[in-house]
């Protein structure tokens, strides 16, 4: 491989050498002779084939960029924004190779080392074992990188279109291990959808997988329009009613489901209880980073942080105050405060105190805990409002169904 300079117009080139003796075998000659027909922003071009006697020149673009692999483990780390640019422009390079006719063209090597980053733009390059759909092989080249190539490639199965796109959700997948806080539940969904092993539980086209694309980076341009025009972070104050009543577990669970849901939030211990220490000792899989705590969908602000960037970095502030609030004065501040209530007979008078006290806050929720719907009932009759249940729940970091569907709710109906 050489790098040339073309001498009138001064562009860059890059210049393969083939020996003609092994020019009828190699992959090399058969990769130009297909690259030479196609003309997208995203794959190289060919310019030419010249010889001499002892040797086949393949005149290509030079790629300015760098792979990947290497974008990759060059960054601090790389926004859910960036990943969903680069699937989309991936669909877009499928889209059309796939609608090539007479037959779709399969590249069938996806892998971060063939991606390259140009000012930009996402290019795919070494097509060296793509392969037309064309109905008249009955076997493809099982070669590829396991890790990055869809089962069908190394079975006796065909491959199709379904197989690139198996290879561009491994991608997406590749580069989500890359981000600071856990990716969103609508990317999520799309990796595991172009993944599938079952291929006929895959999207059907590169086309679909990039509309799901779209849209998830639509949805979040317009919270982002939206943040920029509030210009505030949302503070959330938990306080409960009396002690262990919850106040940490739901302020943890609140925490991982807006993060999860790719609301940015973050917890901050606003009593003396410990628990973010006891987390950091117990948890096995924590990171600590930027004056952070992060494990699975949680984050948490270890005291340690500069307070300059919550503003421009954060949606929410979850203050835990479990039921340290001697004055309601003290968390006047915030813009929500909610006030977990217990349940059992024993909690209930301070419950009902804790109801008379908070009652003429601003922004107050009451939820009651243990999912007792019962006394949640009981509470909304003597406070004269809606008291919302927070459902029986084993694990504070695990976002399920029930939590989902409770704090959207939440959210719906408090509109925050």
């Amino acid at each position: 491989m050489y790098l040339a300079e073309h001498q009138k117009l001064g562009a860059l080139r890059a210049i393969k050498q083939i020996p003609r003796k092994e020019a009828d075998a190699t992959p090399v000659l058969s990769e130009a002779l297909l690259l030479k027909n196609l003309k997208h922003p995203g794959i190289p071009i060919v310019f030419d084939l010249e010889e001499d006697e002892k040797n086949i020149y393949v005149i290509e673009e030079y790629i300015a960029g760098e792979s990947l692999e290497a974008f990759a483990l060059h960054q601090s780390k790389i926004s859910e924004k960036k990943i969903i640019q680069i699937g989309i422009q991936l669909c877009d390079i499928l889209i059309y190779l796939h609608g090539q006719k007479p037959s779709p063209l399969l590249y069938l090597d996806m892998k971060p080392e063939h991606i390259f980053l140009c000012a930009g733009q996402v290019r795919l390059v070494d097509f060296g074992i793509a392969a037309y759909l064309d109905g008249k092989r009955s076997a493809y080249p099982s070669y590829g990188t396991k890790e990055f190539s869809a089962p069908e490639q190394w079975t006796s199965d065909q491959p199709g279109v379904w197989t690139d796109i198996f290879g561009a959700g491994r991608i997406l997948s590749f580069l989500s291990e890359y981000t600071s806080l856990p990716i969103s539940r609508g990317l999520g969904r799309i990796i595991q959808r172009a993944t599938q092993t079952d291929m006929k539980k895959r999207y059907a086209t590169a086309e679909a997988m990039k509309q799901e694309l779209v849209l998830l980076e639509r949805q979040k341009i317009f919270k982002r329009k939206l943040r920029t025009e509030e210009h505030l972070l949302k503070k959330i104050a938990v306080c409960g009613s009396g002690i262990r009543c919850g106040t940490t577990h739901f302020s943890i669970a609140l925490n991982s489901f807006f993060n999860e849901e790719g609301l940015r939030s973050f917890y901050r211990e606003a009593n003396d209880s410990g628990a973010l220490w006891k987390i950091r000792k117990m948890r096995r899989r924590i990171v600590e980073k930027d004056g952070f705590l992060y494990s699975g969908h949680f984050c948490g602000a270890t005291g340690l942080t500069d307070e300059r960037h919550i503003e421009s970095a954060f949606d929410f502030e979850i203050a835990d105050y479990g039921c340290q609030v001697e004055d309601t004065a003290q968390i006047a501040y915030a813009d929500v405060i909610i006030l977990l209530l217990g349940a059992r007979d024993w909690e209930k008078e301070e419950a009902w105190s804790a109801i008379e006290r908070y009652r003429y806050c601003e922004g107050l929720v009451l939820v009651c805990n243990y999912g007792d719907e019962k006394t949640a009932r009981e509470y909304a009759k003597r406070a004269g409002r809606r008291v919302y249940c927070f459902p029986l729940d084993a694990d504070a970091f695990c976002v399920d169904a029930a939590k989902i569907s409770f704090f959207r709710t939440l959210l719906q109906k408090e509109r925050w």
